[in-house]
Order: C-alpha cells, then sequence, then structure tokens
C-alpha cells in the first residue's frame, strides 16, 4: 500500500474521524486546535482531507481528544470499512 496522500481516502477517513469526535466532545476546532498545539486552520485542512498528516499531529490530536492513538487508528480503519 502507498503512503496516504492529501485527499486519499486515507486522509479523508482520518480527517472525517477527526472531525466527529471533536463534535462528539463539543469541541470548537480552536479548542481542539489548543488542545493539540495545531493551529484552528489546520485543522481545518485536516478535517478535510485535504494535507498529509505526520504521526507527531495524529498523536497530539488523539491527546487532545483524549483518546488512544489505537483507539482513534481503530475509528479510522472502520471508516474505510476495514473492521
Amino acid at each position: 500500500m502507498s503512503d496516504p496522500t492529501p485527499e486519499s481516502p486515507e486522509s479523508l477517513a482520518f480527517g472525517r474521524t477527526i472531525r466527529a469526535e471533536r463534535g462528539a466532545r463539543e469541541l470548537t476546532q480552536r479548542e481542539l486546535g489548543d488542545k493539540a498545539d495545531v493551529s484552528s486552520r489546520h485543522l481545518s485542512e485536516i478535517e478535510r482531507g485535504k494535507v498529509d498528516v505526520r504521526l507527531s499531529k495524529i498523536v497530539s490530536l488523539a491527546q487532545g481528544l483524549e483518546m488512544h492513538l489505537g483507539e482513534l487508528m481503530t475509528k479510522v480503519d472502520e471508516k474505510l470499512g476495514r473492521r
């Protein structure tokens, strides 16, 4: 499998998962961005699948959502229809 690229199914699924989890926690993009050290503009791009996200940011976002990394990635897999 090739690396995820912007607007790839993986990038889109990751972004949709972040948006859903942020919404479930009633966080604004700014609030999650502050917790995860990500600008709200960059978070918007992530949520729309427009950027490839570095592992360090994935970890930060999971922490900002108060989720275990594995739990977050399981939800991404579910969106991709892999689970």
